[in-house]
C-alpha cells in the first residue's frame, strides 16, 4: 500500500484494502477503550499485548484521546486507506472507512505512517492531517458512550484546553466549508453523516460547568439553537442537576421556569431534579410544593420507572433538612400505596440515624426492613458498624456480626471483603481495628476464607493511614504478608503492581526497600516481569531521587530483553539525565499530594 501511495495509485489500495476487510475484517478483534486506566490495562498485561502510547509523536491537529489496544499494521492499513481518500479528494470516503472498523487511528501509530508513507509528499502529508483531527472527532462522537467518558475524564482531571480543542473541532465541524457534523440524529445528510446526540451535548455541558467555564456552556447553549437542535427536556435536566451540585437553589428555580417559559414538558426525572437542588438549596417547603406538583402530574397509578426514584429524593432531603417524621409518613404511605421503599429508601434512614448516633431509629429501621421483607447490603452494615465505633463500641464488629445473623443475612467473602474494605477507607483508628478483627474472622471461618482481594485490600488500605508510624505500618504489613504465605493465597500480577506503587509512593525510606523486596520474590515466583512493572518500579525510583537503584534496575530490564518505548523509555531518559518526575498517573491517586 505505501508502494502504491508513492506510485500515486489510490485505487489499488482500496482495492486492497477491501481484499483485507472482506477476507479478515474486524473478525476477532476485541477493542477495548483504555484511556490509560489501570484496571483496563493490567488485563492485557498478562497477555503481553499492552500498547504504549507515546504523545509526543502525535501532530498539533490530532487529538489525544486515549488509544486502542491494537498492532500498528492495522493502524497503517486504515491510515492507507484514509491516504487513499486524500488522495481522490474524498474525506466523505476517508469517514466512511473510518467508521467501518473499530480500529482506531491513534496519534502515534498515524504520526509512524505520515512518517514512512508521506515523506516524498509534503502536500499529501499536510492533507492527512488536516484530515485526521475531524476524522477522530467523528469517531469519537459517533460513539456517545466513549464521547462521555472522555469528556468527563477531562473535566475531572480540569484539561480546559483539551474540552476547548474538541470543542472547537465539533464546531468547526458543524459548519464551515468542511461540515462534516449533524447537531441531532434527525438532522443527518449526507454531508452530515455523523451527528452528536443528546448524551454528547450534555457531557459537555456538565463538565463546562464543572470546570466553571460558564462561557464554554452559554455557547453550547447558543449552538445547538443555531444548528437546529435547541436543548430538549434531558439538557434541562442537566442544568437543573449542575445547580443542584452548586446547591444554588434559585439557579434550578430560574432554570425551571425558563423551561416551561420555552413550552418544555418537565418528565419525573427533571421534577426529581428540581426536588432535589431545592432541598439541598435549604428550601424544603419549596420542594415539597414541587413534589405535589410532581404527584399530580404522575399519578402512582401510571407506570413510570422513576416514581421511586423521585420518592427516595424526597426521603434523603426530608432527612437532610431534619424533618425524619414527615419521612417516615411517606416510606409509610409508599409501603401502603406505592412505590414500594426499596433497600435504597432504607438506607438513607440507616445513614441518617448512624450519622447521629441514634440506634433506636437504626433498630426501628432495620425491623422495619425485616417487616418488608427487605435484606440489608453492604452499605446497610458498614453504616452501623461505623456508628458502633464512633459510639466507642469496641466489640462493634461483633455486634454487626451478630445482627446480620439476626437478620438471616449469610456471610460470604464478598460481603466480609467490602466491610473490611469500607473499614480502611474510612482511616480512623477504630475502624482499622474493627477491619483487623473482621479479617481474623473471616481467617478463622473454613466457610470464608480471605482470597487474594481481601488480603490486598488490607495491604493497600495500610498505606492510607496517616496516624500510622511508619515502624508499626511495616510491622503489619508483615504480619499480614506472613499470613498471605501461611495460608498459601496465591498473588497474582495486578496485587504485586498495587504493592509495588504503594511502597513507593509511601514518604518514608523503607516504602523503596519493601517495593525492591516484592520484585525480588516476584522474579523468585516466576511472575511475568512486564514492561509495566518496569514503568511502575522505575518511575518510582525516578520521583524518590533513587538514582543508583534506578541505574541498576535499567541495566538489569536491558539485559532481560526489554527494550523500552514511549513513557518506559522516557522514564528511562529521565533516570540517565537525573530527572526527578512527580508520582505518576499509574499511582494510586490517594497518594498524589504526599
Amino acid at each position: 500500500m505505501r508502494h502504491y501511495i508513492k506510485e500515486e495509485d489510490p485505487q489499488t489500495i482500496l482495492d486492497l484494502y477491501n481484499r483485507f476487510m472482506n477476507l479478515i475484517g474486524d473478525k476477532d478483534l476485541k477493542m477495548e477503550y483504555t484511556f490509560s486506566r489501570e484496571e483496563d490495562r493490567e488485563g492485557k498485561e498478562k497477555e503481553g499485548e499492552a500498547e504504549e502510547m507515546d504523545e509526543s509523536l502525535a501532530t498539533d491537529t490530532e487529538l489525544k484521546f486515549g488509544h486502542i489496544s491494537v498492532s500498528e499494521g492495522r493502524v497503517h492499513l486504515l491510515m492507507a486507506a484514509v491516504a487513499a481518500h486524500a488522495m481522490k479528494d474524498s474525506f466523505r470516503g476517508a469517514l466512511d472507512v473510518c467508521l467501518s472498523t473499530v480500529v482506531e487511528l491513534d496519534p502515534p501509530r498515524t504520526a509512524a505512517f505520515l512518517q514512512m508513507a508521506t515523506g516524498h509528499d509534503s502536500s499529501l502529508r499536510n492533507k492527512l492531517k488536516q484530515y485526521l483531527s475531524r476524522l477522530q472527532t467523528a469517531k469519537l462522537v459517533s460513539r456517545p458512550g466513549v464521547f462521555t467518558y472522555q469528556v468527563g475524564r477531562w473535566g475531572s482531571s480540569r484539561q480546559i484546553e483539551a474540552l476547548e480543542n474538541l470543542y472547537g473541532h465539533i464546531t468547526r465541524g458543524l459548519s464551515g466549508p468542511n461540515t462534516y457534523l449533524a447537531a441531532d440524529p434527525a438532522l443527518i445528510t449526507e454531508m452530515k453523516p455523523v451527528a452528536l446526540t443528546q448524551v454528547c451535548w450534555t457531557a459537555l455541558l456538565t463538565t463546562f460547568f464543572k470546570c466553571e467555564r460558564k462561557d464554554l456552556a452559554g455557547k453550547l447553549w447558543d449552538d445547538m439553537t443555531k444548528h437546529g437542535a435547541p436543548p430538549g427536556i434531558s439538557m434541562w435536566t442537566a442544568l437543573i442537576d449542575v445547580y443542584e451540585q452548586m446547591r444554588a437553589a434559585d439557579g434550578a428555580l430560574d432554570a425551571w421556569h425558563m423551561m416551561l417559559e420555552q413550552g418544555i414538558k418537565p418528565d419525573a426525572l427533571s421534577y426529581r431534579a428540581i426536588i432535589s437542588a431545592l432541598f439541598k438549596g435549604r428550601q424544603p417547603d419549596q420542594a415539597m410544593a414541587m413534589f405535589d406538583k410532581y404527584k399530580k402530574a404522575f399519578p402512582i397509578a401510571d407506570s413510570d420507572t422513576h416514581h421511586l426514584s423521585v420518592h427516595n429524593t424526597v426521603i434523603h432531603g426530608l432527612c437532610l433538612s431534619g424533618r425524619t417524621t414527615m419521612a417516615e409518613d411517606l416510606r409509610e404511605h409508599m409501603q401502603q400505596h406505592g412505590p414500594k421503599p426499596d433497600i435504597v429508601s432504607y438506607n438513607t434512614f440507616i445513614n441518617y440515624h448512624g450519622r447521629r448516633g441514634h440506634f433506636q431509629g437504626i433498630a426501628a429501621t432495620l425491623r422495619a426492613m425485616k417487616d418488608a421483607n427487605l435484606d440489608g447490603d453492604v452499605f446497610t452494615y458498614t453504616t452501623v458498624l461505623s456508628a458502633l465505633l464512633k459510639a466507642g463500641k469496641t466489640n462493634a464488629a461483633d455486634l454487626v456480626l451478630a445482627l446480620m445473623s439476626k437478620q438471616g443475612v449469610k456471610r460470604n467473602v464478598a460481603l466480609y471483603s467490602a466491610l473490611i474494605d469500607h473499614q480502611l477507607r474510612e482511616g480512623g483508628e477504630k475502624n482499622f481495628h474493627a477491619a483487623m478483627q473482621m479479617l481474623q474472622m473471616m481467617e478463622r471461618d473454613p466457610k470464608n476464607p480471605p482470597n487474594e482481594i481481601t488480603y490486598t485490600s488490607v495491604i493497600s488500605g495500610l498505606y492510607r493511614l496517616g496516624w500510622m508510624e511508619p515502624s508499626d505500618l511495616m510491622k503489619w504489613e508483615a504480619d499480614i504478608m506472613a499470613r498471605v504465605r501461611q495460608r498459601g493465597v496465591p498473588l497474582g500480577l495486578p496485587t504485586y503492581h498495587l504493592l509495588l506503587r504503594n511502597c513507593l509512593v509511601y514518604p518514608h525510606e523503607n516504602g523503596v526497600h519493601q517495593a525492591l523486596a516484592y520484585f525480588e520474590e516476584m522474579k523468585r515466583r516466576e511472575i511475568p516481569i512486564l514492561n509495566k512493572t518496569w514503568y511502575i518500579i522505575l518511575a518510582g525510583m525516578a520521583t524518590r531521587m533513587e538514582w543508583d537503584i534506578g541505574d541498576k534496575l535499567v541495566a538489569e530490564m536491558y539485559a532481560s530483553g526489554i527494550h523500552p518505548t514511549g513513557p518506559l523509555l522516557r522514564i528511562v531518559h529521565k533516570i540517565n539525565n537525573r530527572i526527578q518526575t512527580e508520582i505518576d498517573v499509574y499511582m494510586p491517586s490517594y497518594r498524589r499530594n504526599s
